[in-house]
């Protein structure tokens, strides 16, 4: 991109569909003709960073590219979906080279163990070197590093922080707390810097891809071979450790590692702590702690769990978290092979890594999931992943969820069939934006922590069947800080409800797409979405074919912003736009000295704009241009008006407080005039604007920050004199101005 651009263009052009291809040629060519730009300018990252330990090496790639040269996402999503079945094992294993392109080691590499025997004497062979491949992995961290990771990894996403933080009134505590999560943040991350994540990503495949193997073989005999089979014919077998298994069982044991059942045809109950379980049919429930291991326990205890049940409408509850498919520092299998399924989990499950491997696999029926935090496909520094095969599904989370990928992780969910529902609930309020909205940071989401450590990938897959995506803030294809966020949807009438930052967004150096092979679908959101990229960043929504409905509020269908990047391609049908502001669809502005490129391309149909306009006629948007090549239909719905000119009276404080703490798009002249005469009148200002300061509304807080900055050095008085002898719910403001 040369320096000084900025593009906003819109192009309806007659094409052909565009499923199978992220940038087709047939698109693109005529908007960046229209737009006077060549191929080799359209790129973001015309200075990229060094990598940190944990930029992906797919993500770096990208950035590094010009944006057009799209082999290189397609041919990722052929290496991890080319399967034609949702066997876990080669997606893993696609999953592990995408994160860790480098070949294993070759103590790393051995043979598959045999898949005959008695579970004891199977995992007796397996889990020893995986636990010593573990401690090879863990190497360069000392004893007391070691404990430190283990014990506060887990804490690295903590909801409840979120939702105490902005209940804190004490603003010197606040401020401690504050950085001293930071800090510690960032020192943990800098242990799991020290560790060898490829090392363990690969055991805990390994651990997989075995497990798997042993457990579909063991399932398959009539009755399951055990090395004398003691415990035959038994009802109810309690473990040493407090664990029962109840109902049919053909076997039960206690190991080293963990508690084993096999559970016959029939209704079973598992309550507790297992290594191994596999239940070869009835309507069985489970209840079961987690598998994690302990820091005083970590070079004994396994921190490995496989779970198959063959057969049976199943109820799978979480007692704590990590429980069901829940991997840290290991790994964790479920497979569920029939039944219409419920799962209940708590946070880090259904399909978690962290720092480890954690997979879920369901292959029938029409199931429920419902969970907390990191779950359902979600990873940081590991692996997670979720696949079912099909039915009519339901996926309900709180935050970081349902394709989710954290630092250095992949989180994956694949859904091959059915009409799915995909929620996330307003759990967690967005404290630093809005006061009625929550954060997402889901649905093919990834986030970095920011300045320091890269994101990673996640992708929420769907490949048939009418689904529903409903999210609010972050989320739906979108990603933050060098992270990848993909969302695609292959076939069906979809709808994506969203609010802020999703549906194709790029947030902060990262890169967002939302791709939709099929359907008559309809896409509804506040904001910086719709094929959006902010801040050096990319965001791409492209529907293939049908007749879309787009409505939007600004920033948004196709949008570039600080230097970032925003294409909406849509190939064909008959679709319509909506937009309420000037910087949708097609907006494009120049920050930094440097340009941004927002596109919007329309392939083949009669469409309709509720920015009306002819065939070939051109509009300005702002700094960029909106070219229609194609016939599209006009709407009366927004039309600009005259500007409403800003003149200055003998208004009160609080009548231009009003107007500086605007957020609507037509007061945006009124708002930068209120603050200006604000910041003009000084010091005077300070006593009326103290008296908001217990304000719980974000843009009233930032505006009270910015007029105090602006203002500078005469307003530290007053802010000393809240500090010292003001309302308590004072403090908090006048600390952070």
């Amino acid at each position: 991109m040369r320096p000084q651009l900025a593009a906003a263009l819109l192009v309806v052009a007659s094409t052909q569909a565009l499923a199978g291809t992220v940038f087709p040629d047939s698109l693109l060519a005529p908007g960046l003709a229209a737009a006077g730009l060549g191929a080799d300018e359209l790129t973001c990252f015309p200075e990229s960073t060094d990598p940190d330990p944990f930029r992906l090496p797919l993500v770096q790639a990208i950035m590094e590219r010009n944006v057009l040269a799209d082999s290189l996402l397609p041919g990722a999503l052929d290496a991890l979906f080319a399967p034609a079945s949702a066997d876990p094992v080669p997606t893993l294993a696609a999953l592990v080279d995408l994160l860790h392109p480098s070949p294993p080691r070759p103590e790393n590499v051995r043979p598959r163990l045999p898949r005959d025997g008695a579970p004891e004497d199977f995992f007796a062979a397996l889990l020893p070197p995986l636990l010593e491949r573990r401690s090879a992995a863990l190497a360069a961290l000392d004893p007391a590093e070691r404990a430190l990771l283990v014990a506060d990894s887990p804490g690295l996403l903590d909801e409840d922080a979120l939702a105490d933080t902005d209940a804190i009134q004490d603003p010197v505590r606040l401020r401690h707390l504050e950085a001293a999560a930071s800090a510690h943040s960032d020192s943990l991350l800098g242990l799991w810097a020290k560790v060898d994540r490829a090392a363990l990503a690969r055991l805990g495949a390994d651990f997989v891809r075995d497990a798997y193997d042993y457990a579909m073989a063991l399932g398959q005999t009539p009755s399951a071979p055990t090395r004398e089979a003691p415990n035959a014919g038994e009802t109810r077998h309690a473990f040493p450790d407090g664990s029962v298994a109840e109902g049919p069982l053909l076997h039960a044991a206690a190991t080293p590692w963990g508690n084993i059942a096999v559970g016959g045809r029939g209704a079973n109950r598992y309550r507790g702590r297992f290594l191994f379980v596999l239940d070869l049919g009835g309507d069985d429930s489970y209840a079961l702690d987690s598998c994690w291991p302990t820091a005083g326990a970590l070079a004994d205890d396994a921190g490995f769990r496989c779970l198959v049940d063959l057969a049976g409408d199943d109820h799978w509850d979480a007692r704590e978290s990590g429980a069901l498919a829940g991997a840290f520092l290991g790994a964790a299998l479920l497979v569920d092979a029939a039944g219409d399924d419920v799962y209940r989990a708590r946070d880090f499950d259904l399909g978690c890594g962290w720092l480890g491997v954690g997979a879920l696999l369901d292959r029938a029926g029409e199931d429920l999931y419902s969970g907390g935090t990191a779950v359902m496909g979600a990873g940081g520094g590991g692996l997670g992943l979720l696949v079912d095969e099909g039915g009519a599904d339901v996926y309900r989370a709180a935050l970081y969820a349902q394709g989710f990928a954290w630092v250095g992780g992949a989180g994956v969910l694949h859904d091959l069939a059915g009409g799915d529902v995909y929620a996330v609930a307003p759990v967690y309020t967005d404290i630093l934006r809005y006061e009625d909205h929550a954060l997402s940071l889901s649905q093919g989401f990834s986030i970095g922590a920011r300045p320091n450590w890269s994101g990673g990938l996640g992708i929420l897959r769907d490949d048939a069947g009418n689904d529903a995506y409903s999210a609010d803030i972050y989320g739906q294809g979108a990603a933050y800080w060098y992270g990848l966020g993909l969302l695609q949807d292959r076939a069906g009438n979809d709808s994506y409800t969203a609010y802020q930052y999703s549906q194709g967004a790029g947030i902060h150096l990262a890169l967002g797409f939302l791709l939709d092979d099929a359907g008559n679908d309809s896409y509804a959101s506040h904001g910086v979405g719709q094929g959006c990229g902010h801040d050096l960043a990319l965001g791409l929504l492209r529907d293939a074919s049908g007749n879309d409905r787009y409505a939007c509020d600004d920033l948004s269908q196709g949008a570039g912003s600080a230097n970032g990047i925003g294409i909406l391609l849509d190939g064909a049908g008959l679709d319509g736009y909506l937009a309420k502001s000037v910087t949708a669809p097609a907006y494009g502005n120049p920050r930094r000295h440097y340009g941004s490129v927002g596109l919007l391309v329309d392939g083949s149909g009669d469409d309709w704009f509720s920015k009306p306009g002819e065939p070939g006629e051109t509009h300005g948007s702002l700094e960029g241009t909106l070219l229609d090549m194609d016939r599209a239909l006009p709407g009366p719905v927004w039309e600009p008006g005259p500007a409403v000119a800003f003149r200055d009276s003998a208004w009160s404080v609080d009548d231009y407080f009003l107007m500086a703490a605007s957020g609507e798009p037509r007061f945006r002249d009124w708002h930068q005039a209120g603050l200006d005469t604000l910041i003009a009148r000084g010091a005077s200002v300070a006593p009326a604007l103290i008296g908001r300061f217990a304000t719980d509304v974000a843009r009233a807080r930032h505006t009270l920050k910015d007029v105090f900055k602006g203002v500078g050095a005469p307003m530290l008085p007053a802010l000393r004199a809240v500090l010292r002898e003001g309302e308590p719910a004072y403090w908090r403001q006048a600390a952070w101005c």
